[in-house]
Protein backbone atom coordinates (compact mmCIF):
# COMPACT_ATOMS: atom_id res chain seq x y z
CA UNK A 1 0.00 0.00 0.00
CA UNK A 2 2.83 2.61 0.63
CA UNK A 3 4.83 1.59 -2.61
CA UNK A 4 1.07 2.08 -4.49
CA UNK A 5 0.60 5.93 -2.21
CA UNK A 6 4.36 7.01 -3.09
CA UNK A 7 4.08 6.20 -6.30
CA UNK A 8 1.43 9.07 -7.45
CA UNK A 9 3.91 11.55 -4.99
CA UNK A 10 6.77 13.44 -6.66
CA UNK A 11 8.85 13.41 -3.40
CA UNK A 12 11.42 11.99 -1.93
CA UNK A 13 11.19 10.38 1.30
CA UNK A 14 14.11 9.46 3.42
CA UNK A 15 12.61 6.28 5.31
CA UNK A 16 8.86 4.79 5.20
CA UNK A 17 7.38 2.59 7.60
CA UNK A 18 4.06 1.14 7.68
CA UNK A 19 2.02 1.29 10.42
CA UNK A 20 -1.39 -0.78 11.09
CA UNK A 21 -3.17 0.23 13.82
CA UNK A 22 -6.75 1.47 12.92
CA UNK A 23 -8.42 4.42 13.76
CA UNK A 24 -6.56 4.77 17.40
CA UNK A 25 -3.14 5.09 17.43
CA UNK A 26 -1.05 6.51 14.51
CA UNK A 27 -1.16 10.17 15.66
CA UNK A 28 0.94 9.09 18.81
CA UNK A 29 2.97 6.41 16.90
CA UNK A 30 3.83 8.89 14.29
CA UNK A 31 4.48 12.18 16.42
CA UNK A 32 7.23 9.92 18.40
CA UNK A 33 9.25 9.37 15.44
CA UNK A 34 10.09 12.97 15.57
CA UNK A 35 11.53 14.02 18.67
CA UNK A 36 12.83 16.63 17.59
CA UNK A 37 13.81 19.29 14.57
CA UNK A 38 14.20 18.99 11.39
CA UNK A 39 12.69 15.87 11.20
CA UNK A 40 9.27 15.54 9.40
CA UNK A 41 6.44 12.70 8.54
CA UNK A 42 3.27 12.84 6.31
CA UNK A 43 1.76 9.57 7.87
CA UNK A 44 -1.18 8.55 5.42
CA UNK A 45 -4.54 7.13 6.35
CA UNK A 46 -6.62 5.48 4.22
CA UNK A 47 -9.22 2.63 4.74
CA UNK A 48 -11.09 0.80 2.28
CA UNK A 49 -13.57 -1.19 4.40
CA UNK A 50 -16.07 -1.46 1.22
CA UNK A 51 -13.35 -4.25 -0.17
CA UNK A 52 -14.30 -6.38 3.04
CA UNK A 53 -18.33 -6.24 2.67
CA UNK A 54 -19.33 -9.13 0.36
CA UNK A 55 -23.14 -9.39 0.52
CA UNK A 56 -24.47 -12.06 3.45
CA UNK A 57 -27.09 -11.73 6.05
CA UNK A 58 -24.50 -10.84 8.65
CA UNK A 59 -22.10 -8.28 6.21
CA UNK A 60 -25.20 -6.51 4.83
CA UNK A 61 -26.31 -5.58 8.56
CA UNK A 62 -22.64 -4.22 8.89
CA UNK A 63 -22.06 -2.85 5.60
CA UNK A 64 -24.60 0.58 5.87
CA UNK A 65 -22.26 1.52 8.61
CA UNK A 66 -18.97 1.99 6.99
CA UNK A 67 -17.48 4.21 4.58
CA UNK A 68 -14.05 4.50 2.37
CA UNK A 69 -12.16 7.66 3.16
CA UNK A 70 -8.06 8.71 2.82
CA UNK A 71 -6.65 11.35 4.71
CA UNK A 72 -2.74 12.47 5.05
CA UNK A 73 -1.03 15.09 7.21
CA UNK A 74 2.39 16.68 7.92
CA UNK A 75 3.73 16.54 10.74
CA UNK A 76 7.51 18.36 12.41
CA UNK A 77 8.83 19.06 15.84
CA UNK A 78 9.00 22.76 17.10
CA UNK A 79 9.55 24.65 19.89
CA UNK A 80 6.35 26.02 20.32
CA UNK A 81 3.48 24.73 23.09
CA UNK A 82 1.20 23.53 20.59
CA UNK A 83 0.72 20.29 18.43
CA UNK A 84 0.22 17.37 19.90
CA UNK A 85 -0.09 18.20 23.60
CA UNK A 86 -0.51 14.51 25.43
CA UNK A 87 -1.93 11.50 24.49
CA UNK A 88 -3.37 8.56 26.73
CA UNK A 89 -3.80 5.06 24.98
CA UNK A 90 -4.83 1.35 25.41
CA UNK A 91 -7.44 -1.65 24.68
CA UNK A 92 -9.73 -3.99 25.67
CA UNK A 93 -7.96 -6.73 24.35
CA UNK A 94 -9.68 -9.58 26.46
CA UNK A 95 -12.77 -9.10 24.78
CA UNK A 96 -11.57 -7.82 21.05
CA UNK A 97 -13.41 -10.49 19.25
CA UNK A 98 -16.52 -8.42 19.81
CA UNK A 99 -15.27 -6.23 16.42
CA UNK A 100 -13.57 -8.97 14.44
CA UNK A 101 -13.35 -9.60 10.72
CA UNK A 102 -12.94 -13.82 9.80
CA UNK A 103 -11.27 -14.92 6.83
CA UNK A 104 -9.00 -11.61 6.82
CA UNK A 105 -5.10 -11.46 8.04
CA UNK A 106 -2.04 -14.20 8.25
CA UNK A 107 -4.21 -15.97 10.76
CA UNK A 108 -6.02 -17.49 7.68
CA UNK A 109 -3.19 -18.36 5.62
CA UNK A 110 -3.61 -21.52 3.67
CA UNK A 111 -6.44 -22.54 5.22
CA UNK A 112 -8.25 -22.84 2.08
CA UNK A 113 -10.32 -19.08 2.01
CA UNK A 114 -10.19 -17.31 -0.72
CA UNK A 115 -8.52 -13.71 -0.72
CA UNK A 116 -11.41 -11.50 -0.22
CA UNK A 117 -13.73 -13.57 1.34
CA UNK A 118 -14.84 -12.56 4.88
CA UNK A 119 -17.58 -12.47 7.81
CA UNK A 120 -17.90 -9.62 10.41
CA UNK A 121 -18.95 -10.31 13.53
CA UNK A 122 -19.78 -7.36 15.53
CA UNK A 123 -21.56 -7.12 18.49
CA UNK A 124 -23.18 -3.91 18.68
CA UNK A 125 -24.43 -3.57 22.12
CA UNK A 126 -21.14 -4.48 23.24
CA UNK A 127 -18.85 -2.56 21.04
CA UNK A 128 -20.92 0.63 21.77
CA UNK A 129 -20.33 0.12 25.50
CA UNK A 130 -16.73 0.14 25.15
CA UNK A 131 -16.53 2.40 22.61
CA UNK A 132 -18.00 5.21 25.33
CA UNK A 133 -15.99 3.72 28.17
CA UNK A 134 -12.71 3.75 26.60
CA UNK A 135 -13.18 7.03 24.40
CA UNK A 136 -14.60 8.59 27.72
CA UNK A 137 -11.88 7.30 30.02
CA UNK A 138 -8.75 8.11 27.80
CA UNK A 139 -9.96 11.69 27.39
CA UNK A 140 -10.31 12.53 31.45
CA UNK A 141 -7.04 11.09 31.84
CA UNK A 142 -5.13 13.12 29.02
CA UNK A 143 -6.91 16.86 30.30
CA UNK A 144 -6.08 15.36 33.89
CA UNK A 145 -2.59 15.18 32.26
CA UNK A 146 -2.27 18.70 30.69
CA UNK A 147 -4.18 19.95 33.84
CA UNK A 148 -7.41 21.26 31.61
CA UNK A 149 -10.84 20.44 31.63
CA UNK A 150 -13.97 19.77 29.93
CA UNK A 151 -14.40 23.18 29.50
CA UNK A 152 -11.21 24.36 28.01
CA UNK A 153 -11.90 22.76 24.93
CA UNK A 154 -12.68 24.84 22.05
CA UNK A 155 -13.88 22.00 19.91
CA UNK A 156 -14.35 18.33 20.41
CA UNK A 157 -13.69 15.79 17.14
CA UNK A 158 -14.19 12.52 18.19
CA UNK A 159 -14.18 9.29 16.48
CA UNK A 160 -17.05 9.43 13.31
CA UNK A 161 -18.41 5.39 14.35
CA UNK A 162 -21.80 6.57 15.02
CA UNK A 163 -24.26 9.29 16.64
CA UNK A 164 -25.39 7.50 19.17
CA UNK A 165 -22.04 6.81 20.27
CA UNK A 166 -20.49 10.32 19.71
CA UNK A 167 -23.98 11.68 21.59
CA UNK A 168 -23.17 9.42 24.68
CA UNK A 169 -19.83 10.73 24.48
CA UNK A 170 -20.14 13.72 24.72
CA UNK A 171 -23.07 13.63 27.49
CA UNK A 172 -20.54 11.47 30.08
CA UNK A 173 -17.87 14.29 29.25
CA UNK A 174 -20.20 17.12 30.11
CA UNK A 175 -19.41 18.76 26.72
CA UNK A 176 -22.26 20.77 25.07
CA UNK A 177 -23.25 19.69 21.67
CA UNK A 178 -22.17 23.02 20.01
CA UNK A 179 -18.82 22.35 21.18
CA UNK A 180 -18.77 18.66 18.93
CA UNK A 181 -18.09 18.27 15.51
CA UNK A 182 -19.96 15.47 13.65
CA UNK A 183 -19.84 14.53 9.92
CA UNK A 184 -20.88 11.06 10.42
CA UNK A 185 -23.90 11.56 8.29
CA UNK A 186 -21.77 12.81 5.01
CA UNK A 187 -19.34 9.25 4.67
CA UNK A 188 -20.32 6.73 7.36
CA UNK A 189 -17.06 5.15 9.72
CA UNK A 190 -14.26 5.56 7.41
CA UNK A 191 -12.12 3.66 10.61
CA UNK A 192 -8.40 5.44 11.04
CA UNK A 193 -9.45 8.06 8.53
CA UNK A 194 -12.44 9.19 10.68
CA UNK A 195 -10.88 11.88 12.74
CA UNK A 196 -8.26 13.69 10.77
CA UNK A 197 -10.73 14.30 7.63
CA UNK A 198 -13.17 15.43 10.67
CA UNK A 199 -10.12 17.65 11.06
CA UNK A 200 -9.45 19.10 7.98
CA UNK A 201 -13.26 19.95 7.67
CA UNK A 202 -13.50 21.66 10.94
CA UNK A 203 -10.74 23.98 9.52
CA UNK A 204 -12.59 24.36 6.98
CA UNK A 205 -16.10 25.04 8.27
CA UNK A 206 -14.18 27.78 10.27
CA UNK A 207 -14.54 25.75 13.48
CA UNK A 208 -11.15 25.69 14.51
CA UNK A 209 -9.49 28.99 15.33
CA UNK A 210 -5.72 29.96 15.88
CA UNK A 211 -4.64 28.57 19.13
CA UNK A 212 -7.23 26.71 19.56
CA UNK A 213 -7.51 23.52 22.18
CA UNK A 214 -9.02 20.41 20.44
CA UNK A 215 -9.78 17.10 22.08
CA UNK A 216 -9.95 14.14 19.59
CA UNK A 217 -11.01 10.61 21.31
CA UNK A 218 -11.35 7.79 19.48
CA UNK A 219 -11.68 3.61 19.42
CA UNK A 220 -10.91 1.32 17.50
CA UNK A 221 -10.07 -2.35 15.97
CA UNK A 222 -8.72 -5.05 18.52
CA UNK A 223 -10.98 -2.71 20.99
CA UNK A 224 -7.77 0.19 21.04
CA UNK A 225 -8.70 3.42 22.75
CA UNK A 226 -7.46 6.94 23.15
CA UNK A 227 -7.56 10.60 22.99
CA UNK A 228 -5.38 13.61 22.52
CA UNK A 229 -5.16 16.73 23.03
CA UNK A 230 -4.11 19.13 20.30
CA UNK A 231 -3.01 22.64 20.77
CA UNK A 232 -4.02 24.57 17.44
CA UNK A 233 -0.96 27.07 16.21
CA UNK A 234 -1.87 30.35 14.10
CA UNK A 235 -2.48 29.30 10.51
CA UNK A 236 -6.15 28.23 9.77
CA UNK A 237 -5.91 29.58 6.20
CA UNK A 238 -5.06 26.58 3.82
CA UNK A 239 -1.26 26.98 1.97
CA UNK A 240 -3.26 25.73 -1.12
CA UNK A 241 -5.51 23.56 -2.62
CA UNK A 242 -5.04 20.11 -4.12
CA UNK A 243 -6.06 19.65 -7.70
CA UNK A 244 -6.79 16.13 -7.74
CA UNK A 245 -10.65 15.01 -8.51
CA UNK A 246 -12.26 12.00 -7.79
CA UNK A 247 -13.29 9.71 -10.30
CA UNK A 248 -16.61 10.10 -11.20
CA UNK A 249 -19.21 7.28 -9.97
CA UNK A 250 -22.17 6.62 -12.01
CA UNK A 251 -23.95 4.23 -10.38
CA UNK A 252 -26.38 3.48 -7.26
CA UNK A 253 -25.23 1.96 -4.01
CA UNK A 254 -27.71 -0.81 -5.15
CA UNK A 255 -26.19 -1.37 -8.57
CA UNK A 256 -22.89 -1.43 -6.72
CA UNK A 257 -23.86 -4.06 -4.28
CA UNK A 258 -25.50 -5.90 -7.34
CA UNK A 259 -22.55 -6.55 -8.88
CA UNK A 260 -20.22 -7.82 -5.62
CA UNK A 261 -23.39 -10.25 -6.25
CA UNK A 262 -23.25 -11.19 -9.63
CA UNK A 263 -19.32 -11.85 -8.93
CA UNK A 264 -19.72 -13.83 -5.79
CA UNK A 265 -22.01 -15.77 -7.87
CA UNK A 266 -19.64 -16.51 -10.30
CA UNK A 267 -17.02 -17.78 -8.11
CA UNK A 268 -19.53 -20.23 -6.63
CA UNK A 269 -22.00 -18.64 -4.90
CA UNK A 270 -21.23 -19.59 -1.39
CA UNK A 271 -18.69 -17.93 1.53
CA UNK A 272 -16.26 -19.77 3.59
CA UNK A 273 -18.14 -21.21 7.25
CA UNK A 274 -16.22 -19.35 9.78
Amino acid sequence: MVKMLLDGVPIVFPSLLTIKSKASFVLSETSSLIPEKPNKLVPNLTHLLGKLFIPSDVNEKVAVLFGDGASAFYLEATDKEEGLLAEELGCYGDVRDILTVHGWGMKYANQGIPMGQSKWQFEGQKIFKKAVDGMVSASEKVLEKCGLTESDMDLVIPHQANLRIINAVAKKLGVPRDKVFVNVHRYGNMSAATAPIALVEAVEEGRISPHAKILVPAFGGGLTWCAHVIQWGERVDPLGESDVKLPPCDKTGLELVEEIRAKKELSGGRSPTF
